[in-house]
Formats: C-alpha cells, sequence, structure tokens
C-alpha cells in the first residue's frame, strides 16, 4: 500500500428541528497518498473507535463499514460517521482505519490512530436553553396537555372498594363490591350474591355452604358443566354422597383399583376401563397396529416396539423401532437376548442386530446393517449387500437361521455381496468376503479408478487382472533415482545364490515351492529385505542375468569365429603349398 497520510478536515455535527433526537453525524475529510503520490479509485473503509491511541478494547465492536468510497485524483475523500450512540470519551477518541482497493486484496490497517475530540456546543440542541431556563415548580396543571401528561393521582379507594377508572384530572373513581367473607359468614344455607368483580355490574349468585345435602341431588344430576372450577369440594358435600349411581362415566372417572406389579417385573397400565379396572402391558407398544409380544407379557419385560406394524418382541430388551413384519427374538436361548431392529420389512434379529432393508436375518451377536435376503447366522459374523451368507450350525427346533444354506460354523466371518441373484455364501470361519462383480478397488486415496480388465485395482498402479495376474507398478515416473547394473556381476552371483524346494510352516498342505531365501537374495543383490523377496527383485534379477548370459555369449561367438578364422587362413596356406608341391611335381619329367 505504501505510506497513506490522513488529514483531518473538519468534524462537524449537524442539528436537527425541534422535538427529536440530534443526528449524530461526523463529517470526515482526508486525503489518501501512496508514497508521494495521491492515490485515488474506489477504496473499502472500515473504522473503529478506542479509547488509547495503541492497544486496548475497541468501544466500537461492530465497525462502520463504507464500500465504495470514491477518492479523487487528488486523494480527496469524505466519510459521514454515523453513530448511534457515540461512546466518545471526555478526552477524545481515536479512530483506527482499515482499506483495500474496491478491486481487490486484503484490509490494511493504518498506523498511527487518528485523534478525535469533542467539538463545544457541536452537540447543544436548539431548545437546550428553554429547559434550562425553566424554574423548579413552575409547570402545574394549567401548563399541562390532557392528551400526552397525566395530573398526579392523588385520592385512594377504601378498604371495601376497587378503582374503576382515573379520570384526565386525575380524579380515580371507586366502587365497592362488599366482602365474600363476611356475607359467607353471617349468611346461612342460601343463596350468595356479589358484584362480578371481572364485569362491573352484574352479580354472581351461588349457593352457601350447607345448602345442599345427598338427599338433594339424583343420580348423574352433577356433571362439570354445573359447576365452576374449584366449586365443589368435601366442604360442599357429605362424606359417602356421591357413589358410583350418581357417576356420569363419560365424564367423571371412577376410583382405579387396579395396578401392574408381578414378581418383581414391572409393567405399565394401558387400559382404563370405566369401572375402574386396569388392563396392564409391558413397556412396549405391543398391541397397536398389529405388534405384539410373542412370549408372555413377563417375558418381554423392558422390550419395544416403537411404531410401524406387526412387528413382533419375545424376551427382555428386545427393541423394533419401527418398519412392518419385524421380528426380535432368540429361537436358540433361554437368557434374555436384546435382539435390536432399526426398521425395514421382514427383518428378524435373534440376539443380534438388523439396521433396517428387507428379509434380512442376524443371529447370536452379529450384524446385518442393511440390504436384502442378507443372513449372519454364526456368532459374531457380518452379513451386508444383496444375498449374502454366513452358515451356522446352531438350529432350535430344525429351524435354520439362514434357511436354504448348509450347515456350517462360519463363527467372525464378514461377507458382502452385490446384486447378482444368486446366494453368496461363506465356507470357513474368519473369512473376509467380498462378491463384486464390478471390480474391488483399495486405495489410500479418495478417489476409485477401475478400469475394464482389472478385478482387483489399488491407488498405486499395482492390479490383479480379471483372467488371474497381477501386475506391478513399474512406471518410470514412479521411480527414482536411478543407478546401472553389472549385468554380468549379476549372472555371477546368480550362478552362486544357493537354491532349494521347501515348504512353508504356517501351512505345511500347501506344497513344496522353489527358490532362494531372503537373507540369501538380499546379501547377493541388495536389494528386498532379509524376510521377503518382491516379484519385482526377482524377475528383475533374472532379466539382468539372462542380460549378462547373452552378453557373454556373443563375446564367446565372437572369439570363437575370430579364432576359426585364423585357423581357416592357416589352413589355407598350407592347402596353398600342397598344391604348389603337387603341380611341381608334375611338371617334373620322368625317367625312362
Amino acid at each position: 500500500m505504501g505510506r497513506v497520510v490522513f488529514a483531518l478536515a473538519a468534524i462537524l455535527a449537524t442539528l436537527t428541528p425541534a422535538h427529536a433526537a440530534p443526528d449524530q453525524t461526523y463529517v470526515w475529510h482526508g486525503a489518501l497518498q501512496s508514497g508521494d503520490e495521491a492515490t485515488s479509485g474506489n477504496h473499502h473503509f472500515q473504522l473503529r473507535l478506542f479509547a488509547q491511541p495503541s492497544g486496548g478494547s475497541t468501544l466500537t465492536p461492530t465497525p462502520l463499514s463504507f464500500l465504495n468510497v470514491p477518492v479523487d485524483a487528488k486523494g480527496r475523500f469524505m466519510l459521514d460517521l454515523v453513530w448511534d450512540e457515540l461512546p466518545l470519551p471526555m478526552t477524545g477518541g481515536w479512530l483506527e482505519i482499515s482499506l483495500r482497493p474496491s478491486s481487490g486484496g486484503s484490509y490494511s490497517v493504518l498506523s498511527p490512530r487518528q485523534h478525535i475530540g469533542h467539538v463545544p456546543y457541536a452537540r447543544h440542541a436548539p431548545t437546550a436553553g428553554f429547559a434550562v431556563s425553566v424554574p423548579n415548580a413552575s409547570i402545574g396543571s394549567a401548563q399541562v396537555n390532557y392528551n400526552q401528561v397525566q395530573l398526579r393521582v392523588a385520592n385512594s379507594c377504601a378498604a371495601s372498594q376497587a378503582m374503576y377508572q382515573i379520570l384526565a384530572n386525575s380524579a380515580a373513581l371507586c366502587r365497592g363490591y362488599g366482602s365474600i367473607g363476611a356475607l359467607s359468614g353471617t349468611g346461612g344455607p342460601g343463596l350468595l350474591t356479589q358484584h362480578d368483580l371481572a364485569n362491573p355490574g352484574r352479580w354472581d349468585v351461588w349457593l352457601t355452604a350447607g345448602s345442599i345435602g345427598g338427599q338433594h341431588l339424583a343420580a348423574n344430576a352433577v356433571t362439570t358443566p354445573k359447576f365452576k372450577a374449584a366449586a365443589v369440594t368435601t366442604a360442599k358435600l357429605a362424606n359417602n354422597t356421591v357413589g358410583a349411581a350418581a357417576i356420569d362415566a363419560t365424564q367423571v372417572q371412577r376410583r382405579i383399583a387396579g395396578f401392574c406389579t408381578s414378581a418383581g417385573r414391572h409393567r405399565a397400565i394401558a387400559v382404563v376401563a370405566e369401572d375402574g379396572t386396569v388392563t396392564c402391558a409391558v413397556d412396549h407398544m405391543g398391541g397397536i397396529n398389529g405388534n405384539q409380544v410373542l412370549a408372555g407379557a413377563d417375558e418381554g419385560e423392558s422390550g419395544f416396539i416403537g411404531s410401524g406394524g406387526h412387528d413382533n418382541i419375545a424376551r427382555t430388551g428386545d427393541f423394533v423401532g419401527g418398519g412392518r413384519d419385524n421380528e426380535a427374538r432368540d429361537l436358540i436361548l433361554s437368557e434374555p437376548d436384546y435382539s435390536f431392529i432399526g426398521g425395514g420389512q421382514g427383518n428378524k434379529a435373534r440376539a443380534a442386530s438388523v439396521m433396517g432393508g428387507r428379509n434380512n436375518t442376524a443371529a447370536r451377536y452379529g450384524a446385518v446393517p442393511g440390504g436384502m435376503s442378507n443372513c449372519t447366522g454364526a456368532r459374531e459374523s457380518f452379513a451386508a449387500g444383496y444375498r449374502a451368507k454366513v452358515r451356522s450350525s446352531e438350529y432350535s427346533s430344525g429351524v435354520a437361521p439362514c434357511p436354504g444354506v448348509a450347515s456350517g460354523d462360519d463363527r467372525r466371518t464378514f461377507i458382502w455381496a452385490d446384486s447378482q441373484t444368486a446366494d453368496f455364501v461363506s465356507n470357513g470361519e474368519q473369512q473376509f468376503l467380498v462378491r463384486a462383480a464390478g471390480g474391488i478397488h483399495f486405495g489410500t486415496t479418495s478417489t476409485v479408478s477401475l478400469s475394464s480388465g482389472r478385478f482387483i485395482s489399488t491407488s498405486t498402479g499395482a492390479y490383479l487382472s480379471t483372467g488371474g495376474t497381477w501386475t506391478n507398478a513399474s512406471s518410470r515416473a514412479w521411480k527414482t533415482p536411478f543407478q546401472p547394473i553389472d549385468s554380468g556381476a549379476i549372472l555371477d552371483a546368480l550362478r552362486a545364490l544357493p537354491m532349494s524346494t521347501w515348504e512353508y510352516i504356517a501351512s505345511p498342505g500347501e506344497g513344496r515351492h522353489l527358490g532362494p531365501m531372503a537373507e540369501d537374495f538380499a546379501a547377493a543383490f541388495g536389494v528386498g529385505e532379509s524376510t521377503s523377496i518382491s516379484t519385482t527383485d526377482a524377475s528383475g534379477v533374472a532379466l539382468a542375468a539372462i542380460q549378462g548370459l547373452a552378453a557373454r555369449s556373443v563375446e564367446g561367438f565372437e572369439a570363437l569365429r575370430a579364432k576359426l578364422t585364423a585357423e581357416n587362413a592357416a589352413l589355407a596356406g598350407e592347402i596353398a603349398e600342397l598344391e604348389a608341391m603337387l603341380d611341381a611335381l608334375e611338371d617334373t619329367p620322368t625317367q625312362p
């Protein structure tokens, strides 16, 4: 932003017309410079007021904001500072100014803060002189406008009276209503009358104590419309005056005599009949919309059915939140099972949990989060998706937790199945099973990448093809730094590497394998770990050794060819000499 200079031109407090609050507007003129040049263009301003030139808390938590304030070519601008109540200290205040160009950027706080002080008489109202000049006690009834000011109320009402109107001249009008206590205390049985306190001019009439005895009322003669609230108390009717014959059963409830506890089990009153008898139920919503407890009421104590219809529970702690045709009970255990079904339709929980979905079954502390036609019958297992099944060997009365699935004890198994229309069934305990026709992805990022032909994809670039081939990540872009190798040395090290066949201790039935030990492999080639050999390193060593062998084969071939060439040349010379000798012999004359 550079150096910014503000010049205070004037601080003015404008005055408003009489009978109105003064306008607290302070006009701020300033000049904005950057370096030695004036700054122009629209700017955003924010101003806060402080009691000191630095530090401290602002007196105006909400700043005054000015958007797109014009700044002319000479850097001049003007702001109208308006606070509803300017909290300016007696010694004046300090303005902290922040600004930025309207085109963008962040606010810069200018330093130092700018001082703002009081101007004598700047906020003195035009009518203040009149208020100051009025002497004490000079305003009386003659000066009062009755439409705006109330004269002082001086009179009061007697103890048996109350004010019902105050006139403009301050006179209070009183009216007597009598005393209920005095009338009822002196009068005998009969009618009692009194002014209606809420409606002046009207009278209330009622019977005094002892006016009506039990012989005066016929059966059902008294109903709620006949008496005001709290009109009838024990003092009005003799003991045992109102019996069952005198009660209107549609308005008055006979005494409730039943209760709902049995053998230490707590149940709730479900129905109260007109004759006072009760019908008890366990603390659930059984009986509503076809919901019910399958076993005896005590068996389902502390169970709960929230809503829905035709939902069932059986034992202590069973819960069905809603849905339809759900059933929370254990067919095997005799103790409380605490089965849970969140909702859905046709779900069954047997000492287990089903969150929702449709036609799901969970048993023996297992869980089904949702989906459809899933079943976990073995202990502590999990099934989700569509038609995922965990086998169980625990039956009760010939009923299998997962109908149509062969027996097995596949406990602590996790299984998830896609939408294929066939059961996906476990075949052993503690398995992690996934059926996914669209492929499987494992990764450390939030991006899923499943290309055609890949069954298992990873965020590392390695994958398993749908044909069963594992492919390692090997792009040049993913590798660094590069160092050359001596393929001949690798060939020599490979020739010296101990090789053997062996079996894994943890998997004796897997069969024998052939290969080196990780310790020897790492020592010979300087790659990998002392406990494992990666397929990348093994194939790299093999390829490097092939290169070394090929290089040596070429060298040997070239040497052999040079040797044979030399030997051929020597033989050719010898043959030439022999041919010359033969020619010479043929040219020699023979003796007769």
